[in-house]
């Protein structure tokens, strides 16, 4: 099978791409333990509609992001040193936040979506658009930028004030000093990704080039859509998948290893009943959302669906149409 090619053409294709990504991600039902079309609001403390809101306002970004990059490329400028994306997060975090009342609700998005998007825009300036092509200059952005950029990283995390952050000996978002630290160190992205890699999978895909999306959730998304399964059903089946394989960040963060160990359980042991494509795993799956759902926040698998997001971005780039 030819490998997949990047087919959209514009930078505002792109923003309309990581909107379509993300609204995929969040209408996907019954994604356990998260916000889906058909959730109840008492559950989560949080509705659908907020969520939609929140992307409508993000559109913008990811669009400025994929042009702010197109002219980079076009004009041969040094990705590393010339592309700056700080600013963007910081910006998409506060419309994110400002667009509903529900908070926080996808952090993981802008930051998985924000380096994809930049990404797609420095590839559209040129003529190579193959996945590997793309591969490439992801592991380039997310080396890109200087100290002011995650300064504006930092304070686009402290808009949002996620849950469950817990502190670090180094770099700590919640430091009150932060900013006299970062510039001291003359910290990178890189520099202060590397240091939760291992247990946080969004920090594990920027220190990794995004590792985990281009090696394991869009080949296996792509494989699951070519299988005839409908998007719904593939991007729950691509949920518990992932989930599956790696323990929940957020998960991990409120409760414990132990405990997002034992939900990855839970999903393969779902998969093992057929997952999206049986009776007996639908209604598995339909009984673990519920599980989780109950538990008022605690159990929301929140990173693996920003994963998601990631591989659906990806599908969508490479020529997805609902």
């Amino acid at each position: 099978m030819a490998e997949p090619r990047i087919v959209i053409g514009t930078p505002a294709d792109v923003g309309r791409c990581c909107a379509l990504a993300s609204l995929l991600e969040v209408s996907a039902s019954p994604k356990p333990g998260n916000v889906h079309r058909f959730s109840r609001p008492e559950d989560h403390k949080k509705s659908y509609e907020q969520f939609l809101s929140a992307i409508a306002a993000m559109t913008p970004h990811y669009a400025s992001s994929a042009e702010t990059a197109y002219h980079l490329a076009r004009s041969k400028q040094d990705i590393k040193t010339a592309m700056h994306l700080g600013n963007i997060i910081e910006a998409t975090c506060e419309s994110m936040m400002a667009a509903q009342t529900g908070g926080n609700l996808l952090l993981g998005h802008v930051l998985l979506l924000i380096p994809l998007a930049a990404s797609i825009g420095t590839l559209l300036a040129g003529t190579e658009r193959s996945i590997g092509a793309l591969k490439s200059v992801v592991g380039e952005v997310v080396r890109s930028g200087n100290t002011d950029d995650v300064i504006s990283l930092y304070k686009g995390i402290k808009i949002c004030n996620p849950g469950g952050l817990g502190t670090v000996e180094k770099f700590d978002v919640n430091s009150p000093g932060f900013v006299a630290e970062l510039r001291k160190a003359k910290a990178t992205f890189h520099d202060v990704f590397a240091i939760t890699k291992d247990v946080d999978s969004i920090s594990s895909e920027w220190s990794s080039g995004f590792a985990i999306t281009f090696t394991d959730t869009f080949p296996r998304l792509h494989a699951i859509v070519s299988s005839g399964l409908t998007i719904n059903d593939a991007v729950v089946q691509l949920f518990l998948e992932t989930l599956a394989k790696h323990p929940d960040s957020l998960i991990r963060r409120k409760n414990g290893l132990d405990m997002a160990k034992s939900i990855s359980d839970q999903a393969r042991e779902i998969i093992e009943l057929g997952g999206m494509n049986e009776l007996a795993g639908r209604n598995a799956v339909n009984a673990l959302d519920t599980k989780l759902a109950s538990a008022g926040g605690r159990l929301n698998p929140g990173t693996t669906a920003d994963l998601a997001a990631a591989a659906l971005c990806l599908l969508v780039a490479t020529g997805y149409k609902p």
